[in-house]
């Protein structure tokens, strides 16, 4: 029995777990814009995000490429900032799946731009 709940556990666990696309497919939760440089933005939003905890721990964020920009993102794809160059600088679509951190987030993508 104890198998049996574990397993069905796990199974329900793991299907909540969602790729950025199919987040990104729901719609940004929230939109900014900066006229500073991609570069500069995305790497406050990254090291500002680090200095955040999640369950006692330092919370994992990490940058990589996207088409047009870079995209910084959380561990489990909690949290996402979408970042694309523009001619006047950038614009941010920042998507997440969180309840607890969502507000600490947006104030690290307001205290960037």
């Amino acid at each position: 029995m104890k198998r049996l709940f574990l397993l069905a556990a796990m199974t329900t666990f793991l299907a909540g777990c969602a790729t950025p696309n199919e987040i990104r497919a729901k719609g940004p939760d929230n939109q900014y814009h900066s006229s500073k440089d991609i570069s500069e933005v995305s790497e406050c939003i990254l090291l500002g995000w680090q200095t955040k905890s999640y369950v006692a721990e330092p919370m994992k964020a990490f940058i990589q490429p996207l088409k047009n920009g870079k995209t910084v993102y959380t561990d489990d794809y909690i949290e996402i900032a979408d970042l694309t160059t523009t001619e006047n600088g950038v614009d941010i679509k920042f998507y997440s799946q969180g309840k607890y951190h969502k507000s600490e987030m947006i104030d690290v993508i307001k205290s960037c731009i």
